[in-house]
């Protein structure tokens, strides 16, 4: 060994640590969990709730509009969210994983070129996917020029978003999700406010009052949001660079000692994403079977016009999803924070500690799912007409799709879980059972039950899914599934006396209130949740449930 390889050496194992120390004062081991926990759940709340309350003014706005544009704005949406997850979603994930895995080993070198490469190769597929949504958006619409447009002007989102994705994967395998949520809630905000300016001086002051133009330039807000959420995070790393990475000279002893070539870091991530992608896409894959194939087996079981079944499929999947999709952020984005942890847990065979990881995940995922779930679908009537307008169709389903909710978030949180115990194929055939199950009770579903059977196979494929996947994140941890289920239990009596709380205080209100305007509704909602959420705090710090999943999961 030459002088300059030995003094290379010294280099690395003098910043090695230093970068040891630094960690340590700035986000010690037991720590962690609890900072990835709250930052991951603020930037995804923050953007969840800001993704609904535009719609109070945007769906007013539209005036007698307002049905057609929802039905435009989402099913330009749910084309859009497939292509995003195609093209980015597995990659934060899988770009969090390997990062963990490479910093656990203490090689940040391959941490840094797995970055640069990653940016380099989601640019180009960003750049694919996006040519590809645009030039074939008119067969995606079906021939429906409207939406052919919202999907054309949603496609620049492409451009730039997965080389974002790879920025927000790599913060989080670091375990600093402080840039990951922030640059969410600036996304949102951009992206909000665009959608609403635009909105309110094409439908209120313009004389134009093209409802259709308004959707298109809302959709065309996504990319001005993600374009700011680049900035941000660009802002961060340079800001934290030098806490990621090892000095040039330092990486290049490290690329010289290091066999696995960058070609293998790519294919490795490549590897990693593919699971990630088919699993980030399974929500859209059930909601696009819906889109396609609800509308055409409707005209074929009932004798409901064409405007009807449209604004039934408005009132099934988009109204709710802005709503639902709050609480699944909420149960998912604290149970899946940790999948960094996971993996390294994993990988040093802490067997232990990655048990009681996977049994507070679990547990977590229902402490706030569970009672979350009961509150909404007991507000589901002042919640309905406080975004839309007073339906009972719409409360029905707005339930209906809450329960649904708990399969979706279960599914999203024990997914991550299998993947990140190197269970990435069980994770896809387990999904791909759920799907042909949805696929064949749709159909037999929707004829009976109509619009509820829609929902009811959707819970059928999820639930398969969930089953499933718990029992194989048993067989390869053999986490304690009876501790699992007694701590679900107890969340979920405690949720029920929250419920009959509610419902006895519903029954006052209504009393008073009218909640066919949405000033009362919007009362009739702040009193409840108010209730709602100091009792459950109250009993569950009382029994000293609170305590047991929120100081064991930040000292985990």
């Amino acid at each position: 060994m030459d002088r300059e390889q030995v003094r290379l050496e010294k280099r690395v194992d003098r910043y090695r640590d230093k970068r040891k120390v630094s960690i340590s004062s700035n986000r010690s081991a037991q720590s962690i969990m609890m900072r990835s926990t709250v930052w991951l759940t603020i930037g995804n709340i923050t953007s969840r709730v800001l993704g609904a309350l535009y719609v109070i003014p945007w769906y007013k706005w539209m005036g007698e509009n307002a049905h057609g544009a929802q039905y435009l704005f989402s099913k330009g949406y749910n084309i859009y969210a497939l292509f995003l997850m195609i093209s980015t979603a597995g990659i934060p994930a899988a770009i969090a994983k390997q990062t963990a895995n490479y910093n656990s080993l203490e090689d940040y070198a391959s941490s840094r070129r797995l970055l640069k490469q990653a940016i380099i190769v989601m640019t180009f597929l960003g750049i694919i996917t996006m040519i590809t949504m645009f030039t074939f958006s008119g067969r995606f619409a079906q021939g429906n020029k409207d939406l052919s447009s919202v999907i054309k002007f949603l496609s620049w989102v492409l451009l730039i978003f997965p080389a974002m994705s790879v920025l927000r994967g790599f913060f989080q395998g670091n375990n600093d999700l402080m840039p990951y949520a922030i640059s969410q809630i600036l996304e949102q905000i951009i992206r909000v406010g665009f959608m609403l300016v635009v909105t309110y001086y094409i439908m209120i002051v313009s004389n134009n009052k093209d409802y259709r133009l308004a959707v298109i330039l809302s959709t065309f807000a996504a990319f001005v949001g993600v374009f700011s959420s680049l900035v941000i995070l660009i802002y961060f790393f340079i800001k934290k660079k030098h806490t990621f990475f090892i000095a040039d000279n330092a990486e290049k002893l490290a690329i010289a000692t290091n066999n696995e070539s960058t070609s293998i870091l790519i294919k490795n991530m490549i590897l990693q994403a593919i699971p990630f992608i088919f699993i980030g896409c399974g929500i859209s894959i059930f909601k696009l079977i819906d889109q396609f194939f609800f509308e055409k087996i409707m005209v074929e079981v009932t004798d409901y016009s064409i405007i009807r079944i449209k604004d039934i499929f408005t009132l099934l999947s988009p109204n709710p999803d802005k709503l639902v999709m709050v609480i699944i952020s909420l149960g998912t984005s604290m149970a899946t924070a940790g999948l960094p942890l996971i993996t390294e847990k994993f990988i040093k065979k802490e067997i232990d500690s990655l048990k009681d990881l996977i049994i507070n995940n679990i547990g977590l995922f229902f402490f706030v799912m569970t009672p979350a779930t009961i509150g909404m679908i007991l507000i589901s009537e002042p919640l309905n007409t406080l975004f839309y307008e007073k339906s009972e169709q719409g409360t029905h389903l707005l339930a209906l799709n809450c329960v649904l909710g708990i399969a979706m978030g279960l599914f999203l949180v024990c997914a991550t879980m299998l993947q990140g115990l190197n269970g990435n194929f069980k994770a896809v055939l387990y999904l791909l059972l759920g799907i042909i199950t949805k696929i064949l009770t749709q159909y037999p579903l929707i004829y009976f039950l109509h619009e509820d059977g829609a929902i009811l196979s959707s819970l059928l494929g999820f639930t398969i899914i969930n089953l499933f996947t718990i029992y194989e994140i048993y067989i390869r941890t053999k986490f304690n599934i009876l501790s699992s289920l007694k701590l679900i239990t107890r969340i979920i009596v405690i949720s029920i006396g929250m419920g009959i709380l509610l419902k006895l205080i519903k029954i006052m209100l209504m009393k008073n209130l009218d909640i066919t305007f949405k000033s009362q509704s919007f009362y009739c909602i702040l009193i409840m949740v108010v209730v709602g959420v100091l009792y459950y705090l109250l009993v569950t710090v009382k029994i000293g449930l609170f305590q047991k999943i929120f100081i064991r999961r930040s000292l985990k």
